[in-house]
Formats: C-alpha cells, structure tokens, sequence
C-alpha cells in the first residue's frame, strides 16, 4: 500500500510539473500553423518552441535523475579529486546566461585541498546552484565564489546579489518541488536544489544556505576531506 501510494503521488508530481511547458508547446504549435505569420513572427514563435522544447528536456532529465537517486538506482563514485576543476567547468556552463545579464563571476584563490567527490555529480550540483544565481540575480552584478577548509569538510561557498531568502525557508528550499518567496515571476520547477541535496547525501556531504537582507545569499557546498593538508 505505501509503495502504491509513492507511486501515485509521483505520477501526481510528475503529471503538474509536465503541465505548463506541454502547454506552452502546444500553444506555440498552433501558432505556427498561421499561413498569416509574418517571416520574422515565425522564427520568433519558433525560438520559443526550441527554448521550451529544451526546458522540457531538462525537466525530463532532472525528475528521472530525482526519482534514480530516491530509489538508490544510480550509483555514484566519489573520489579525492580536485573540486576546482569541477567548478570550474559548472561555471563554463552557465556563462553564456550570465553574459546576457551582464552577470561576472569573481573567484578566490582555492587552496590546494581535494576533497571527496562524483564530479560529473558534483557539476550537477554547481550548475543547480550558479543557475539559480543568474536567475535571481539583477543584471552587472557579481557571483562570488571561494572556498574554506575546515577539519573534516572542505566548503564551497557561492554567494550571489540576489534576494534574500528568509529564514524560515531555509529548510524548505531543499525540498521537493518547493519554490520560495523569492522566485515569484521566475520560471522554475523546485527541483534543482533538492536533487542537489539528494546528490551531495550520496556523496556523505551536505548543503546550507545564508541570507542577509541586501547582501544576498551564500549557498555553502560541504564535501569531506580525506587529505590533510
């Protein structure tokens, strides 16, 4: 009976979330079937159907990644690896939406510190974040990045300009198919931050957040250290 009942909430789930952009597709559709279209009305239409046949996509991807992990289906492979190089390339795939806001990315110097992680899960991880930091962010503004080395964990930090989350959310943010106070008006599913708190659990890590009232956020990614420096 529980197994039926998490069936059944996830196709509920599943059914909502798949809703809008199915919608938006359709609608688009219909659209471009006008023989009235103007030559630039069409590539118009045609660039929105691409962008939410995309997000689509990454929808698709992100809900049978979310239900893999929940069902210890994937498997993942943390090593004692280099986490800068893992940013690094999250940052490369994220630049191109930060350029159109005209959004920089400004990174301390990283210790020589590796830290025990799955890169291509871990980059999931930073993409999700940095994502959502374009995202909320206002235009020119500045996404630091650093890192801290404690006793057992190594610390990403990624602090954005954006607003604030309060205090009461912190722990809802994480949680499946949530979406704060804050991304009113902004396109999202409340998927991101939980897969990326379902991958860093697998990983032995964990993640918080921190908000300051016109200072932003700091979403801090904790991986542990099985090399003293």
């Amino acid at each position: 009976m529980k197994e039926k009942e998490v069936i059944q909430g996830l196709i509920s789930d599943l059914s909502h979330q798949l809703k809008t952009p199915l919608s938006n597709i359709r609608l688009y559709q219909d659209l471009l079937k006008s023989s009235s279209l103007s030559l630039q009305k069409k590539m118009q239409l045609e660039k929105r159907l691409d962008e939410q046949t995309d997000k689509l996509e990454w929808l698709l991807n992100a809900l049978f990644q979310m239900v893999d992990l929940e069902r210890g289906i994937i498997s993942l492979t943390p090593d004692n690896g280099s986490i800068l190089d893992t940013l690094q390339k999250a940052v490369e795939t994220v630049l191109p939406k930060a350029d159109q806001k005209e959004i920089s990315f400004e990174m301390t110097p990283f210790p020589q510190c590796p830290v025990l992680h799955d890169p291509r899960w871990t980059e999931e991880v930073f993409i999700n974040l940095l994502d959502n930091a374009v995202k909320y962010a206002p235009g020119k503004s500045t996404v630091h990045l650093s890192f801290e080395v404690y006793e057992t964990y190594g610390a990403v930090r990624i602090q954005d300009q954006g607003p604030a989350i309060s205090k009461e959310e912190y722990h809802r943010i994480f949680q499946k198919f949530y979406r704060g106070n804050s991304s009113a008006g902004k396109e999202g599913w409340g998927i991101g931050l939980y897969l990326s708190r379902l991958i860093l659990e697998k990983e032995q890590g964990y993640i918080t957040v921190d908000s300051k009232e016109g200072e932003g956020n700091t979403f801090s990614v904790f991986l542990p250290i099985l090399t003293k420096l």
